[in-house]
């Protein structure tokens, strides 16, 4: 999670180049959707760890109330934004509905955390979390 936001400001930065680069000019107009679009990355990203643990957990539906809509949500933005602003409309529209995500994933964990009470001997969902990000074992916790 540690790289998401750095690489976001800086495909965000370096837009104009990075679509200059690998296409051309002839793609010039293609950077402003990347700005958006990468935004996307960032928050689902992030989002995933989050929706990880939940489906981990076996907490699968609260993962399904928060995608459902999302993907609702997402369809609407698109029949409201495509045809008025094309694609950087669709990337809009994604970078939103991936935003939702990620929020109802932090807040569906939060609760999650705070309501839960361990078993002794059952690895902590902090200690989840971070293994499902790679950042730790779980195995050496216990």
């Amino acid at each position: 999670g540690i790289i998401a936001v750095p690489l976001g400001i800086g495909v965000t930065i370096f837009a104009p180049f990075i679509i200059q680069l690998l296409f051309g000019s002839q793609f010039a107009g293609a950077d402003q959707g990347l700005m958006v679009l990468v935004w996307s990355t960032v928050f689902i990203y992030l989002a995933i760890s989050g929706g990880n643990l939940l489906i981990s957990v076996g907490r699968e539906r609260i993962n399904l109330y928060i995608l459902a809509p999302s993907a609702l949500v997402n369809m609407g933005l698109n029949l409201l934004w495509i045809p008025t602003m094309g694609f950087i409309g669709a990337a809009l529209s994604t970078m939103i509905t991936f935003l939702i995500i990620l929020v109802g994933t932090m807040i569906a964990v939060r609760v999650y955390l705070s309501q839960k009470e361990l078993e002794v001997g059952e690895p902590s969902p902090a200690v989840m979390l971070n293994s499902l990000s790679g950042n730790i074992n779980p195995a050496d916790h216990y």
